[in-house]
């Protein structure tokens, strides 16, 4: 009677043998590690053949131990918590930035609405002092501002996309596919921008998933670069996506308001309505975009930090 194949690190069975990875601890079976005991069907098969392009080999242990494989770099665990916290810093700078350069021009915006309805009933509509209105509408400086906190905002995202999709790299995870230099800089290249970045992240976020996954019994898995689905990262994606289409209609509605025509004292007063309300719809867009960016990131870097604990335990 033939024995099923078992994983050589948690003894699962491996019904077929048919895996590439052990699906109970995560352990790489690519290099042909099953185990089965001797048998009559296993004595008479014929010669078996090493592929040729054989993947590294994994150094799991069997005996239950956290340790890793040699190939991770003796520093991993200083390099992963510190990456973590320059990636906070990164992150608090790019929220400031969306913060500033939105909330600081709308804020403003809303004031001046609301002075203009007291200009406008305090001395009629059309017969409002030219140098009143000159002292309300002052803030021409700040679209100039929030252009430059714009463009400083999408710097730093990228700077945090290098950041920490590099950190696999340092740590010397093998098996990676996709680079954090073509994962920044494909966020600039038209339609490519649409796949490329989101493939480099997910890589970032299942590897470091699957390293701390908890069906290994509370021991590290094989330190293996994964590409499998992962929900995080789609719906980042969306999201993100959704705020740039967003940002496109947010954009019309304020040319329409500035071009509509305003013949009397009443429309005067719907068209600070509307003002107020588009004011207060976009305060709302990017406190959404805030909160968005923010969780995606922090559950990012909690793994590392995460990670980088369990590396240092002994």
């Amino acid at each position: 009677m033939t024995t099923k194949p078992h994983c050589p690190n948690c003894s699962r069975s491996l019904p077929g043998g048919r895996f590439n990875a052990c699906p109970a601890c995560g352990y790489d079976l690519r290099s042909g590690a099953l185990t089965a005991p001797f048998s009559s069907s296993t004595a008479t098969a014929g010669p078996q053949h090493a592929p040729s392009k054989p993947y590294p080999q994994l150094s799991g242990t069997p005996n239950g131990s956290a340790t890793l494989p040699t190939i991770i770099a003796s520093s991993a665990s200083s390099i992963l918590l510190t990456r973590a916290k320059k990636c906070r810093l990164l992150l608090l700078a790019l929220v400031t930035c969306l913060a500033i350069t939105t909330f600081v021009p709308s804020l403003w915006a809303f004031w001046y609405a609301s002075r203009l309805r007291e200009l406008v009933a305090q001395h009629g509509f059309g017969n409002v002092p030219q140098n009143h209105l000159d002292a309300a509408n002052n803030g021409d400086w700040l679209n100039i501002a929030s252009l430059l906190g714009a463009f400083v905002g999408a710097i730093v995202l990228l700077i945090l996309i290098y950041q920490s999709t590099k950190v696999l790299r340092d740590i010397g995870i093998p098996g990676l596919k996709w680079s954090p230099g073509w994962t920044t800089g494909s966020f600039l290249i038209p339609f490519l921008f649409l796949y490329r970045p989101w493939v480099g992240l997910n890589e970032l976020d299942r590897t470091l998933t699957g390293m701390l996954d908890p069906s290994s019994g509370g021991r590290l898995a094989p330190a293996i670069a994964r590409r499998d689905f992962g929900l995080p990262t789609l719906i980042y994606a969306i999201l993100f996506f959704l705020f740039l289409i967003a940002n496109k209609v947010f954009g019309a509605v304020e040319k329409q308001l500035e071009n509509k025509n305003i013949p009397d004292q009443l429309s005067f007063y719907q068209y600070v309505d509307s003002w107020e309300k588009y004011i207060i719809s976009m305060l709302l867009f990017v406190v959404i975009m805030i909160f968005t960016h923010s969780i995606y990131w922090n559950k990012i870097f909690n793994k590392m930090e995460e990670l980088s604990t369990k590396l240092n335990t002994p």
